[in-house]
């Protein structure tokens, strides 16, 4: 339940799950995707263009979530509604993805993927408005080690199975069908199916007593889209947020490093 003074610990370790899990989780489809991209594409600049074809999306979708659902508000919530339909389209596109039959199909896959993960933008703020501040330092340590495992289970166990042809290990007779390519993607859409469930399911948003609404934005009651944006650049690009922003900025070209072509050094 959102907005308490005090939580127990068991529902820090809950509310940390889908944070740290959709960060690790990401990494699936971002190494796999750069590999299946190669069945159709060799040519490493057009591969790093295709892989940045989705970034407008997310860029343009991602904030504009944010902002709505701070002045959203219905019967489910305000920020699980935005997961939720995140969750279902990425685990669609995910799934299409190593099936895809010519670079065009592969393409939307990724585009749409992309617009999935721009809706999810909303898992941050909803697991701090269930984690208190006084127990955030902790929070902040759990989500870290759950990355931490998911990245060493994702390394040792998944990447390095992509090109097998056929599934090996206890479940054989069951899984034989499957690549190592489909498993892949078949990991990462249930582990994101199972966020979706556990999200949808186990958290309940509560009304907060102060929020920002639609009315800001309406003219003659009616949604006004010319006045949406106004609003929405005059908050982004408040002075205040100058500093959070170079900050920010300064952090992701420090871990910049080769972007998309790190997996390439694999092979």
């Amino acid at each position: 339940i959102t907005r308490r003074d005090q939580v127990p610990w068991s529902w820090v370790l809950f509310a940390s799950f889908p944070f740290a899990i959709m960060i690790f989780a990401g990494a699936i489809p971002g190494m796999g995707f750069t590999f299946t991209l190669k069945k159709f594409v060799d040519n490493p600049a057009l591969i790093t263009f295709v892989l940045s074809i989705g970034l407008p999306v997310m860029m343009v979708v991602g904030p504009t979530v944010n902002y709505l659902s701070d002045r959203l508000w219905t019967r489910f919530g305000r920020r699980k509604i935005f997961m939720v339909a995140s969750a279902l389209v990425t685990a669609t596109s995910i799934l299409c993805m190593p099936f895809a039959p010519n670079l065009p199909v592969l393409i939307g896959c990724l585009i749409l993927f992309n617009f999935g993960s721009a809706l999810n933008t909303t898992t941050q703020p909803l697991s701090n408005e269930i984690i208190p501040i006084p127990q955030r330092g902790r929070a902040s340590s759990l989500q870290y080690i759950i990355l931490t495992v998911g990245n060493i289970v994702f390394y040792t166990f998944l990447i390095g199975r992509f090109d097998d042809v056929r599934f090996m290990g206890p479940l054989t007779r069951l899984l034989n069908p499957l690549t190592g390519e489909v498993l892949l993607y078949a990991v990462y859409a249930l582990i994101v199916l199972s966020l979706m469930l556990m999200t949808a399911l186990g958290i309940k948003e509560m009304l907060p007593p102060r929020r920002a609404t639609m009315d800001e934005v309406r003219v003659n009651g009616r949604f006004s889209l010319r006045k949406y944006l106004r609003f929405f650049f005059v908050d982004v690009f408040d002075r205040q947020w100058m500093a959070l922003y170079m900050l920010l900025f300064a952090n992701a070209m420090y871990s910049l490093g080769l972007g998309a072509m790190t997996p390439l050094l694999y092979t």
